[in-house]
C-alpha cells in the first residue's frame, strides 16, 4: 500500500527533466532558479514580517484547486496531443513504397521523431505531475492554516517561498511546451 502513496518517482523524474544533458554550470544555474530564488523569497518575506490576511486564505484555496485540476486537464492533453503525433509520424509511412532504401530511411526518420517526441512529452508530463503535486501541497497548508486560524509570518514565508517555486516550473513547462509545438507545426 505505502508504494501507492509514494511520489517519490514524480521528484525523479522531475529532477531528471531538470538536468537532462546539461553541464555543471547549468545544473548550478538550475538549482539557483528552481531552490534559490524560491528560497530567497521566503526568506525575504520572512525578514519583512509579511503575513497574509486572513480573507486571502480562502482565495488562495479556491486557486491552488482550480490550478489542480486545470494541470491535471493539461496533463491528459499533452498525452493526447503526443499519441495524435505519434500516429501520424506511423501512418504517414508508406507500405506499399517499392524502394526499400527510401522505406527504411522514412522509417528511421520516423522513429527517431518519436523517440524525441517521447522524450519532450515525458519531460513535460513530469513536470505537470511535479506542478499538481506542489499545488496539492499549498492546497493542504492554506487548508490547514483556513482549519486553524493560525497564519503568521513563517506560514506566509512558506506558501511565498512554494509559490515561486511553483511559477518558475509552470514558465518551464511553457518553455518546452512551446518548443515542441513549434518544432512540430514546422513539419505541418
Amino acid at each position: 500500500m505505502s508504494s501507492h502513496l509514494s511520489l517519490k518517482c514524480v521528484w525523479q523524474d522531475y529532477w531528471a527533466g531538470l538536468n537532462r544533458d546539461l553541464s555543471f554550470l547549468q545544473r548550478l544555474g538550475v538549482i539557483i532558479v528552481f531552490f534559490g530564488v524560491p528560497i530567497l523569497a521566503a526568506t525575504t518575506s520572512y525578514w519583512c514580517q509579511l503575513k497574509l490576511p486572513k480573507e486571502q486564505f480562502s482565495s488562495l484555496v479556491s486557486v491552488y484547486a482550480i490550478f489542480s485540476a486545470l494541470l491535471f486537464g493539461a496533463q491528459v492533453s499533452a498525452f493526447t496531443i503526443f499519441k495524435g503525433i505519434k500516429d501520424q509520424q506511423v501512418e504517414s509511412l508508406d507500405p506499399n513504397e517499392p524502394d526499400e532504401v527510401l522505406k527504411e530511411n522514412r522509417k528511421s526518420v520516423a522513429e527517431e521523431r518519436v523517440k524525441d517526441l517521447r522524450l519532450a512529452f515525458r519531460d513535460i508530463n513530469s513536470n505537470i505531475s511535479y506542478l499538481i503535486l506542489n499545488s496539492i501541497l499549498l492546497l493542504s497548508i492554506v487548508l490547514v492554516l483556513v482549519l486553524f486560524g493560525k497564519a503568521n509570518v513563517f506560514s506566509t514565508s512558506v506558501i511565498v517561498g512554494l509559490t515561486v517555486h511553483l511559477i518558475l516550473t509552470l514558465a518551464m513547462v511553457v518553455k518546452h511546451c512551446h518548443l515542441v509545438f513549434s518544432a512540430a507545426y514546422a513539419e505541418i
